[in-house]
């Protein structure tokens, strides 16, 4: 059983399916029974709200036990497991999707996924360090250590892999990743259907009474990134979502959990109020209003 995980939480979500019986094997899932569970127990121990309102309870030092739940990426299983889940519970959630998939492309970090699907992080690195020598670059990945010891869910080689790509400027990332890519599937936006929402599939979200934030256009790592490509990413994501769902957004998740003092300059300037980042913390009154953490379901033991 999970330990007090505080007064004000906020769990969140991405893939969840059966694992055993997914094509995608390269991916940390949340099994749907279990998901199902850990709803039961937040609704049982928490009183359920949405994302800004419990950092309001919190700001406020509010006694009563409150908690979030939230989907990042705006995967297919949001629709399919999650929103039939929350409506017999009677909770509403509140989703942050990319908006690349709507062009029929898959961002990057799920195009890295749906590979270690079909091969071993051992080849994809060989292959990477190939593509880098190729371009005259440096590209050798450590095998012995981990290069960021916070990710805490994969293998030091998968780790060292993600963590290599997400460092590196978009264009060879893209290159790479594409390259790779292509010589395993002839049809990207099949793909990327199998995976996220449509269009109007986020509107029956709004519909059936989901909140929904934004969450960047391809999913880049903005800590690294230049203001203006910040700047770029954040608006496009925004006004896409803002556009076609024809709702007012305010709320924002950093891709990755990340992000520099740029980028909350831009989400202010854009009118959003607040945003997510991992943290594996509750939530508490001196939390920064666009810095509000939140568990990985993996957190959660029930």
């Amino acid at each position: 059983m999970t330990p007090s995980l505080g007064r004000h939480i906020i769990v969140n979500y991405h893939y969840i399916r059966d694992k055993a019986q997914t094509p995608f094997q390269g991916i940390h899932a949340c099994a749907p029974d279990l998901f199902r569970r850990q709803i039961a127990y937040l609704k049982k121990n928490y009183t359920i709200a949405l994302f800004g309102d419990v950092y309001e309870a919190a700001k406020q030092g509010s006694a009563e036990s409150m908690a979030a739940i939230t989907f990042d990426d705006g995967f297919r299983d949001h629709l399919e497991i999650a929103l039939p889940a929350l409506k017999n519970a009677g909770i509403r959630g509140t989703f942050f999707p990319v908006t690349l998939p709507w062009e029929g492309k898959i961002p990057a970090p799920y195009k890295l996924h749906i590979l270690l699907s079909h091969l071993p992080a051992e080849e994809l690195i060989a292959r990477f360090e190939i593509y880098m020598k190729r371009e005259g670059r440096e590209g050798a990945i450590p095998r012995d250590h981990r290069i960021n010891e916070q990710r805490r869910f994969d293998d030091a080689l998968t780790s060292n892999l993600k963590e290599t790509l997400m460092r590196l400027d978009d264009e060879t990332k893209t290159g790479f990743l594409n390259e790779v890519f292509r010589s395993l599937f002839a049809d990207e936006a099949a793909e990327t259907r199998k995976l996220f929402m449509t269009t109007e599939e986020i509107k029956l979200l709004v519909r059936e009474g989901m909140e929904i934030g934004s969450h960047t256009h391809t999913h880049i790592s903005l800590e690294s990134a230049p203001a203006d490509a910040q700047t770029d990413e954040i608006t496009k994501g925004h006004r896409f979502l803002e556009d076609a769902l024809r709702i007012r957004l305010t709320s924002f998740s950093y891709p990755h959990g990340r992000w520099n003092d740029a980028t909350q300059h831009i989400l202010q300037a854009l009118g959003i109020k607040r945003a997510a980042i991992l943290g594996a913390c509750a939530v508490e009154a001196s939390t920064s209003i666009y810095e509000i953490p939140r568990y990985d379901a993996n957190d959660l033991l029930v």
